[in-house]
Protein backbone atom coordinates (compact mmCIF):
# COMPACT_ATOMS: atom_id res chain seq x y z
CA UNK A 1 0.00 0.00 0.00
CA UNK A 2 1.64 3.24 -1.24
CA UNK A 3 1.99 6.32 1.38
CA UNK A 4 -0.78 8.44 -0.27
CA UNK A 5 -2.97 5.42 -0.08
CA UNK A 6 -2.33 5.14 3.64
CA UNK A 7 -3.29 8.83 4.00
CA UNK A 8 -6.86 8.82 2.37
CA UNK A 9 -7.91 5.60 4.28
CA UNK A 10 -6.51 7.02 7.66
CA UNK A 11 -8.57 10.15 6.57
CA UNK A 12 -11.97 8.48 5.19
CA UNK A 13 -11.72 6.32 8.79
CA UNK A 14 -11.10 8.91 11.30
CA UNK A 15 -13.52 11.80 9.41
CA UNK A 16 -9.95 13.95 9.35
CA UNK A 17 -10.76 16.32 6.40
CA UNK A 18 -14.23 16.39 7.45
CA UNK A 19 -13.61 17.78 10.79
CA UNK A 20 -11.11 20.62 9.14
CA UNK A 21 -8.03 18.91 10.42
CA UNK A 22 -4.66 16.68 8.83
CA UNK A 23 -3.05 13.82 9.90
CA UNK A 24 -0.14 15.81 11.11
CA UNK A 25 -2.49 17.70 13.17
CA UNK A 26 -3.78 14.79 14.96
CA UNK A 27 -0.10 13.00 15.36
CA UNK A 28 0.95 15.89 17.00
CA UNK A 29 -2.19 16.54 19.24
CA UNK A 30 -1.87 12.99 20.66
CA UNK A 31 1.76 13.29 21.48
CA UNK A 32 0.86 16.52 23.52
CA UNK A 33 -1.79 14.47 25.22
CA UNK A 34 0.60 11.72 26.07
CA UNK A 35 3.28 14.17 27.32
CA UNK A 36 0.30 16.09 29.81
CA UNK A 37 -0.71 13.05 30.89
CA UNK A 38 2.06 11.12 31.55
CA UNK A 39 2.05 12.12 35.35
CA UNK A 40 -0.66 9.78 36.21
CA UNK A 41 1.69 6.86 35.79
CA UNK A 42 3.36 8.17 38.76
CA UNK A 43 1.05 10.21 40.42
CA UNK A 44 -2.11 7.54 40.88
CA UNK A 45 -0.07 4.20 42.31
CA UNK A 46 1.62 6.81 44.83
CA UNK A 47 -1.84 7.77 45.97
CA UNK A 48 -2.99 4.52 46.06
CA UNK A 49 0.30 3.06 47.62
CA UNK A 50 -0.40 5.74 50.89
CA UNK A 51 -3.66 4.15 51.43
CA UNK A 52 -2.59 0.06 51.16
CA UNK A 53 -2.62 -0.89 47.41
CA UNK A 54 -0.17 -2.55 45.78
CA UNK A 55 1.88 0.16 43.79
CA UNK A 56 3.45 -1.36 41.01
CA UNK A 57 0.45 -3.36 40.55
CA UNK A 58 -1.71 -0.64 40.34
CA UNK A 59 1.25 0.90 37.96
CA UNK A 60 0.43 -2.38 35.52
CA UNK A 61 -3.44 -1.96 35.65
CA UNK A 62 -3.37 1.81 35.06
CA UNK A 63 -0.82 1.50 31.93
CA UNK A 64 -2.29 -1.70 30.60
CA UNK A 65 -6.24 -0.42 30.70
CA UNK A 66 -5.43 2.98 30.21
CA UNK A 67 -4.08 1.70 26.55
CA UNK A 68 -6.69 -0.27 25.70
CA UNK A 69 -9.47 1.95 26.60
CA UNK A 70 -7.70 5.10 24.76
CA UNK A 71 -7.41 2.74 21.27
CA UNK A 72 -10.77 1.41 21.58
CA UNK A 73 -11.90 5.02 22.51
CA UNK A 74 -9.83 6.44 18.74
CA UNK A 75 -11.27 3.20 16.73
CA UNK A 76 -14.85 3.11 18.28
CA UNK A 77 -16.24 6.87 19.01
CA UNK A 78 -13.75 8.45 16.59
CA UNK A 79 -13.31 11.01 18.78
CA UNK A 80 -10.03 12.30 20.51
CA UNK A 81 -10.67 11.86 24.24
CA UNK A 82 -8.25 9.52 25.94
CA UNK A 83 -9.00 7.02 29.14
CA UNK A 84 -7.13 7.08 32.42
CA UNK A 85 -7.44 6.65 36.21
CA UNK A 86 -9.76 9.88 37.55
CA UNK A 87 -7.07 11.32 40.03
CA UNK A 88 -10.41 12.80 41.89
CA UNK A 89 -11.72 9.34 42.60
CA UNK A 90 -8.37 8.01 43.53
CA UNK A 91 -8.14 10.70 45.93
CA UNK A 92 -11.81 10.15 47.46
CA UNK A 93 -11.40 6.64 48.07
CA UNK A 94 -7.66 6.67 49.28
CA UNK A 95 -8.42 9.80 51.67
CA UNK A 96 -11.86 9.87 52.41
CA UNK A 97 -13.33 5.93 51.50
CA UNK A 98 -10.18 3.96 53.51
CA UNK A 99 -8.71 7.03 55.84
CA UNK A 100 -11.64 8.09 57.08
CA UNK A 101 -14.24 6.34 56.56
CA UNK A 102 -11.77 3.20 57.48
CA UNK A 103 -13.23 0.61 54.44
CA UNK A 104 -10.73 -1.54 53.46
CA UNK A 105 -8.98 -1.65 50.29
CA UNK A 106 -10.67 -4.82 48.77
CA UNK A 107 -14.09 -3.62 49.66
CA UNK A 108 -13.19 -0.02 47.61
CA UNK A 109 -12.29 -2.48 44.51
CA UNK A 110 -15.65 -4.15 44.92
CA UNK A 111 -17.11 -0.48 45.15
CA UNK A 112 -15.15 0.57 41.98
CA UNK A 113 -16.42 -2.93 39.86
CA UNK A 114 -20.30 -1.94 41.23
CA UNK A 115 -19.94 1.66 39.97
CA UNK A 116 -18.39 0.80 36.53
CA UNK A 117 -21.30 -1.65 35.87
CA UNK A 118 -23.51 0.64 37.01
CA UNK A 119 -22.36 3.00 34.76
CA UNK A 120 -22.11 0.40 31.44
CA UNK A 121 -26.17 1.07 31.93
CA UNK A 122 -26.42 4.29 30.99
CA UNK A 123 -25.95 3.84 27.29
CA UNK A 124 -29.62 2.15 27.06
CA UNK A 125 -31.58 5.08 25.99
CA UNK A 126 -34.55 4.51 28.89
CA UNK A 127 -32.14 4.49 32.19
CA UNK A 128 -29.83 7.58 30.09
CA UNK A 129 -33.39 9.28 30.26
CA UNK A 130 -34.10 9.23 33.60
CA UNK A 131 -30.22 9.23 34.78
CA UNK A 132 -28.93 11.77 31.97
CA UNK A 133 -31.51 13.80 30.33
CA UNK A 134 -34.03 14.48 33.20
CA UNK A 135 -30.95 16.27 35.37
CA UNK A 136 -30.17 19.86 35.02
CA UNK A 137 -28.03 20.31 32.11
CA UNK A 138 -25.95 22.32 34.55
CA UNK A 139 -25.55 20.28 37.33
CA UNK A 140 -22.62 18.73 35.87
CA UNK A 141 -20.82 21.84 35.70
CA UNK A 142 -21.40 22.17 39.54
CA UNK A 143 -19.74 18.70 39.75
CA UNK A 144 -16.69 19.94 37.86
CA UNK A 145 -16.69 22.86 39.89
CA UNK A 146 -16.73 20.91 42.91
CA UNK A 147 -14.54 18.43 42.27
CA UNK A 148 -12.05 21.29 41.34
CA UNK A 149 -12.44 22.40 45.07
CA UNK A 150 -12.06 18.85 46.24
CA UNK A 151 -8.45 18.52 44.51
CA UNK A 152 -7.47 21.49 45.83
CA UNK A 153 -8.65 21.04 49.05
CA UNK A 154 -7.14 17.71 49.47
CA UNK A 155 -3.38 19.36 47.96
CA UNK A 156 -3.69 21.90 51.26
CA UNK A 157 -4.13 18.61 53.87
CA UNK A 158 -0.81 16.90 51.91
CA UNK A 159 0.87 19.97 52.72
CA UNK A 160 -0.08 19.93 56.32
CA UNK A 161 -1.77 23.54 56.34
CA UNK A 162 -5.14 21.44 57.27
CA UNK A 163 -6.38 18.51 58.57
CA UNK A 164 -9.47 16.32 58.54
CA UNK A 165 -8.66 13.90 61.65
CA UNK A 166 -11.65 15.20 63.69
CA UNK A 167 -13.85 14.54 60.55
CA UNK A 168 -13.99 17.82 59.60
CA UNK A 169 -11.48 21.12 59.06
CA UNK A 170 -8.73 22.02 60.87
CA UNK A 171 -6.35 24.53 60.44
CA UNK A 172 -3.11 23.15 61.80
CA UNK A 173 -1.02 26.46 61.29
CA UNK A 174 2.27 24.93 59.96
CA UNK A 175 2.31 27.22 56.80
CA UNK A 176 6.41 27.60 56.90
CA UNK A 177 7.21 23.67 57.58
CA UNK A 178 9.38 21.30 54.81
CA UNK A 179 6.45 19.54 53.57
CA UNK A 180 4.60 22.78 52.71
CA UNK A 181 7.35 23.81 51.32
CA UNK A 182 7.94 21.38 49.14
CA UNK A 183 4.35 21.23 47.86
CA UNK A 184 4.42 24.47 47.20
CA UNK A 185 7.85 24.43 44.94
CA UNK A 186 5.50 21.99 42.87
CA UNK A 187 2.85 23.89 42.30
CA UNK A 188 5.75 26.95 41.22
CA UNK A 189 7.49 24.42 39.06
CA UNK A 190 4.56 23.32 37.26
CA UNK A 191 3.64 27.25 36.69
CA UNK A 192 6.88 27.82 36.22
CA UNK A 193 7.42 25.21 33.00
CA UNK A 194 4.20 25.50 31.53
CA UNK A 195 4.59 29.34 30.76
CA UNK A 196 7.27 28.15 29.13
CA UNK A 197 5.70 25.70 27.09
CA UNK A 198 7.74 22.76 28.16
CA UNK A 199 5.84 19.11 28.75
CA UNK A 200 5.34 17.51 30.09
CA UNK A 201 5.36 19.94 33.38
CA UNK A 202 3.90 17.97 35.58
CA UNK A 203 5.59 14.93 35.29
CA UNK A 204 9.11 17.06 35.31
CA UNK A 205 8.12 18.50 38.67
CA UNK A 206 7.43 15.61 40.01
CA UNK A 207 11.16 14.11 39.06
CA UNK A 208 12.41 17.33 40.79
CA UNK A 209 10.56 17.34 44.24
CA UNK A 210 11.13 13.89 44.33
CA UNK A 211 15.24 14.29 43.73
CA UNK A 212 15.05 17.27 46.44
CA UNK A 213 13.28 15.52 48.68
CA UNK A 214 15.83 12.30 48.54
CA UNK A 215 12.43 10.26 49.52
CA UNK A 216 13.80 6.87 50.33
CA UNK A 217 12.19 3.51 48.45
CA UNK A 218 8.45 2.93 49.72
CA UNK A 219 7.55 -0.41 50.87
CA UNK A 220 6.31 -2.70 48.38
CA UNK A 221 4.97 -6.35 47.74
CA UNK A 222 6.35 -8.32 45.10
CA UNK A 223 3.75 -9.64 42.51
CA UNK A 224 3.62 -13.42 41.32
CA UNK A 225 2.76 -11.51 37.62
CA UNK A 226 2.97 -8.03 36.66
CA UNK A 227 -0.32 -7.71 35.13
CA UNK A 228 -1.87 -9.55 37.96
CA UNK A 229 -2.72 -7.77 41.66
CA UNK A 230 -2.94 -10.08 44.66
CA UNK A 231 -5.43 -7.70 45.88
CA UNK A 232 -8.68 -8.64 45.05
CA UNK A 233 -12.03 -6.84 44.96
CA UNK A 234 -14.51 -7.88 47.95
CA UNK A 235 -18.13 -7.73 46.51
CA UNK A 236 -19.91 -8.67 49.30
CA UNK A 237 -18.69 -7.15 53.17
CA UNK A 238 -19.77 -3.80 52.33
CA UNK A 239 -23.68 -3.96 50.87
CA UNK A 240 -25.02 -3.48 54.82
CA UNK A 241 -22.39 -0.41 55.42
CA UNK A 242 -23.86 3.12 54.73
CA UNK A 243 -20.14 4.53 54.25
CA UNK A 244 -19.58 2.12 50.94
CA UNK A 245 -23.19 2.81 49.77
CA UNK A 246 -22.21 6.69 49.97
CA UNK A 247 -18.95 5.68 47.94
CA UNK A 248 -20.68 4.38 45.56
CA UNK A 249 -22.81 7.30 44.98
CA UNK A 250 -20.37 9.47 44.97
CA UNK A 251 -18.10 7.76 42.01
CA UNK A 252 -21.25 6.88 40.24
CA UNK A 253 -21.96 10.81 40.32
CA UNK A 254 -18.30 11.57 39.10
CA UNK A 255 -18.42 8.48 36.64
CA UNK A 256 -21.36 9.79 35.12
CA UNK A 257 -21.80 14.00 35.05
CA UNK A 258 -18.25 13.97 35.69
CA UNK A 259 -17.42 12.65 32.69
CA UNK A 260 -20.00 14.49 30.73
CA UNK A 261 -18.66 18.25 32.04
CA UNK A 262 -15.27 17.14 31.03
CA UNK A 263 -16.28 15.61 27.41
CA UNK A 264 -19.04 18.57 26.97
CA UNK A 265 -17.00 21.48 28.08
CA UNK A 266 -13.96 20.14 25.94
CA UNK A 267 -16.07 19.55 22.46
CA UNK A 268 -17.48 23.08 22.88
CA UNK A 269 -17.11 25.63 19.82
CA UNK A 270 -15.01 22.68 18.11
CA UNK A 271 -15.36 20.70 15.02
CA UNK A 272 -16.17 17.56 17.19
CA UNK A 273 -19.79 19.22 17.51
CA UNK A 274 -22.32 18.18 14.90
CA UNK A 275 -23.96 20.85 13.35
CA UNK A 276 -26.51 20.36 15.97
CA UNK A 277 -24.38 21.25 18.92
CA UNK A 278 -24.25 17.70 20.07
CA UNK A 279 -21.53 15.62 20.65
CA UNK A 280 -22.05 11.94 18.33
CA UNK A 281 -20.70 8.61 20.39
CA UNK A 282 -21.41 10.58 23.82
CA UNK A 283 -22.96 6.77 24.88
CA UNK A 284 -19.92 5.26 23.87
CA UNK A 285 -17.96 7.08 25.92
CA UNK A 286 -20.00 6.36 28.97
CA UNK A 287 -20.20 2.78 27.85
CA UNK A 288 -15.97 2.88 28.32
CA UNK A 289 -15.96 4.67 31.69
CA UNK A 290 -18.03 1.75 32.91
CA UNK A 291 -16.29 -0.87 31.40
CA UNK A 292 -12.71 0.19 31.94
CA UNK A 293 -13.43 0.66 35.22
CA UNK A 294 -14.40 -2.97 35.90
CA UNK A 295 -11.21 -3.75 34.16
CA UNK A 296 -9.42 -1.96 36.25
CA UNK A 297 -10.94 -2.82 39.66
CA UNK A 298 -10.10 -6.86 38.54
CA UNK A 299 -6.44 -5.57 38.22
CA UNK A 300 -6.04 -3.70 41.07
CA UNK A 301 -6.63 -0.32 40.32
CA UNK A 302 -9.47 2.15 41.31
CA UNK A 303 -12.20 3.93 38.83
CA UNK A 304 -11.06 4.79 34.94
CA UNK A 305 -12.71 7.71 33.21
CA UNK A 306 -12.42 10.30 30.76
CA UNK A 307 -9.46 12.19 31.17
CA UNK A 308 -9.43 15.72 31.30
CA UNK A 309 -5.70 16.43 29.80
CA UNK A 310 -7.68 15.31 26.77
CA UNK A 311 -8.23 19.01 26.03
CA UNK A 312 -4.57 19.45 25.43
CA UNK A 313 -4.75 17.58 22.78
CA UNK A 314 -8.02 18.96 21.49
CA UNK A 315 -6.44 22.66 21.98
CA UNK A 316 -3.80 21.59 20.04
CA UNK A 317 -5.71 20.89 17.11
CA UNK A 318 -6.87 17.13 17.41
CA UNK A 319 -10.70 16.38 16.27
CA UNK A 320 -10.45 12.81 15.57
CA UNK A 321 -9.88 9.39 17.18
CA UNK A 322 -6.33 9.22 15.44
CA UNK A 323 -5.32 11.58 18.43
CA UNK A 324 -6.34 9.17 21.02
CA UNK A 325 -4.83 6.21 19.47
CA UNK A 326 -1.39 7.99 18.78
CA UNK A 327 -1.86 8.66 22.67
CA UNK A 328 -2.64 5.41 23.30
CA UNK A 329 0.51 3.90 21.57
CA UNK A 330 2.42 6.19 23.75
CA UNK A 331 1.23 5.26 26.94
CA UNK A 332 3.01 1.72 27.01
CA UNK A 333 5.78 3.78 27.33
CA UNK A 334 4.22 4.11 31.15
CA UNK A 335 6.00 0.92 32.07
CA UNK A 336 8.99 2.35 32.33
CA UNK A 337 8.59 4.30 35.44
CA UNK A 338 8.03 1.27 37.13
CA UNK A 339 11.94 1.26 39.21
CA UNK A 340 11.03 5.13 39.34
CA UNK A 341 7.78 5.28 41.49
CA UNK A 342 9.36 4.07 44.74
CA UNK A 343 11.42 7.02 45.15
CA UNK A 344 8.35 9.53 44.63
CA UNK A 345 6.61 10.94 47.73
CA UNK A 346 3.03 11.50 48.36
CA UNK A 347 4.21 15.35 48.62
CA UNK A 348 4.96 15.36 45.01
CA UNK A 349 1.32 14.80 44.15
CA UNK A 350 0.58 17.93 44.91
CA UNK A 351 1.23 20.08 42.24
CA UNK A 352 -0.47 17.49 39.97
CA UNK A 353 -3.59 18.23 42.30
CA UNK A 354 -3.47 21.98 41.80
CA UNK A 355 -2.92 21.42 38.39
CA UNK A 356 -5.71 18.99 37.54
CA UNK A 357 -8.12 21.07 39.86
CA UNK A 358 -7.96 24.22 37.52
CA UNK A 359 -8.31 22.32 34.83
CA UNK A 360 -11.85 20.99 36.33
CA UNK A 361 -12.83 24.38 36.58
CA UNK A 362 -15.43 25.10 34.03
CA UNK A 363 -14.54 27.93 31.12
CA UNK A 364 -16.34 30.61 29.85
CA UNK A 365 -20.43 30.55 29.46
CA UNK A 366 -20.01 27.46 31.59
CA UNK A 367 -19.67 29.38 34.89
CA UNK A 368 -21.75 32.22 33.68
CA UNK A 369 -24.94 30.26 32.73
CA UNK A 370 -25.73 29.38 36.04
CA UNK A 371 -28.95 30.70 37.57
CA UNK A 372 -29.08 32.46 41.05
CA UNK A 373 -30.66 29.76 42.95
CA UNK A 374 -28.17 27.56 41.38
CA UNK A 375 -25.56 29.81 42.57
CA UNK A 376 -26.68 29.45 46.24
CA UNK A 377 -26.42 25.87 45.79
CA UNK A 378 -23.05 25.42 44.59
CA UNK A 379 -21.71 27.73 47.27
CA UNK A 380 -23.71 24.88 49.28
CA UNK A 381 -21.37 22.11 47.85
CA UNK A 382 -18.05 23.86 48.06
CA UNK A 383 -18.50 24.72 51.78
CA UNK A 384 -19.61 20.81 52.43
CA UNK A 385 -16.62 19.69 50.67
CA UNK A 386 -14.21 22.17 52.23
CA UNK A 387 -14.95 22.06 55.69
CA UNK A 388 -15.50 17.78 55.38
CA UNK A 389 -14.77 16.51 52.25
CA UNK A 390 -18.28 14.98 52.71
CA UNK A 391 -18.66 14.57 48.53
CA UNK A 392 -21.94 12.77 49.25
CA UNK A 393 -23.40 15.47 51.12
CA UNK A 394 -22.41 17.88 48.50
CA UNK A 395 -23.47 15.76 45.58
CA UNK A 396 -26.52 14.82 47.15
CA UNK A 397 -27.46 18.55 48.08
CA UNK A 398 -26.78 19.66 44.41
CA UNK A 399 -28.09 16.70 42.58
CA UNK A 400 -32.16 17.42 44.57
CA UNK A 401 -31.35 21.29 44.74
CA UNK A 402 -31.38 21.61 41.37
CA UNK A 403 -33.94 19.21 39.95
CA UNK A 404 -35.98 20.83 42.52
CA UNK A 405 -34.98 24.71 41.27
CA UNK A 406 -35.22 23.75 37.68
CA UNK A 407 -38.74 22.46 38.24
CA UNK A 408 -39.48 25.48 40.20
CA UNK A 409 -38.18 27.72 37.11
CA UNK A 410 -40.17 25.50 35.16
CA UNK A 411 -43.26 26.06 36.69
CA UNK A 412 -42.84 29.78 37.28
CA UNK A 413 -41.91 30.19 33.85
CA UNK A 414 -45.20 28.77 32.44
CA UNK A 415 -47.10 30.68 34.79
CA UNK A 416 -45.60 34.10 33.97
CA UNK A 417 -45.65 33.36 30.19
CA UNK A 418 -48.03 34.98 28.17
CA UNK A 419 -50.86 32.89 26.68
CA UNK A 420 -50.38 31.92 22.77
CA UNK A 421 -53.87 33.05 22.11
CA UNK A 422 -53.30 36.49 23.38
CA UNK A 423 -52.86 39.30 20.59
CA UNK A 424 -50.55 42.30 21.60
Amino acid sequence: MSMSSMKSNLDNFFLITARNSSIRTELLAGSYTFLSLSYIFVIHPVILRGAGFEVHSVLAATVFVSVIATFASGLWTGLPFVFAPGLEMSLYLAFVAILMHHLSVRQTLGIAFVTGATVCLLPFRTIKHHLIDRVPHRFPNAVALTMAVFLLTVACSLMGLIDFHKGYLTFTGQSDNRTALIGLGGVLGIIFFEILGVKPSVLITVVIVAALSKAQPGPSTETSHLLISVIKPDFISWYADIRAWEAVFVLFVLSCYGSLAKVINLARNTTIEDAHGALPGVRKILFLDGVTTVAGSVMGSTNFTTFVESGVGIAAGGRTGLAAVVTAILMVAGFILRPFIDYVPLTAAVGALVYVGFLFIPKGDSLTAFRRFEFLIIVLMLGITICTLNLGAAFGIGLVGFWVGNGWSRIHESQTAKPATDLP
